[in-house]
């Protein structure tokens, strides 16, 4: 026969069962900022700032870069393959190394190829305090009326796309090879404007 003492904890655990479906104490609110929606019309693009509220901050177009690369080399290539062996030779030119070695970089595997720009990426990574936190990023067609130049700087600008993911760019990311595989021509990083008395986010 249960001592009374047992009978009591049996009661208080049950009024503790009972009272979880009690309505919850702790209420959170979420406030995200909406990705920019992808391009309608060409206001859109020619804009330096979101409804959000948030300015341009960088601008990228691969393109360059990759021309560059096929100057050395012309032909047919299965696209995975030849854009990654195109990123790694973007990589050693951001390194100040020779872009040569197509030919041989053409005919690995595409296992052989991501490890080789992982490291390529890796070998870039430096720290940069003139990249942003944060950014929305909206994706399109490239836009010569837009005011804010595309980057120039192999490095800083494979570090911007490779932090990519949807709509999103974040500086502490990892860098990652499928966000290069886009196939995407002009990349806009739109940041929150600069606090009064802070720093330039871009």
């Amino acid at each position: 026969m249960p001592a009374p003492g047992g009978i009591g904890r049996e009661q208080a655990s049950g009024g503790l069962l009972h009272n979880m479906s009690a309505p919850p104490r702790l209420k959170v609110t979420l406030n995200p900022i909406p990705a920019p929606p992808r391009l309608i019309g060409r206001d859109l693009v020619r804009a330096d700032v979101l409804p959000q509220g948030l300015r341009l901050v960088a601008r990228v177009n691969l393109s360059p870069f990759r021309a560059q690369v096929d100057r050395n080399y012309q032909g047919l290539y299965e696209y995975t393959a030849w854009e990654l062996a195109r990123l790694v030779l973007i990589t050693r030119l951001a390194q100040g190394l020779p872009h040569q070695g197509m030919t041989a970089l053409k005919s690995r595997g595409h296992e052989f190829l991501q490890d080789e720009l992982r490291k390529g990426l890796l070998a870039i990574d430096v720290p940069r305090p003139d990249l942003p936190t944060f950014a929305v990023v909206c994706k399109g067609q490239p836009d010569l009326s837009c005011g804010l130049p595309c980057e120039t700087d192999p490095a800083r600008a494979l570090a911007l796309v490779a932090r990519v993911t949807g709509s999103v760019y974040v500086g502490r990311r990892e860098p990652r090879v499928a966000s290069l595989l886009q196939r995407v021509e002009e990349y806009r990083f739109y940041a929150a404007a600069e606090a009064p008395g802070g720093k330039d986010p871009a």
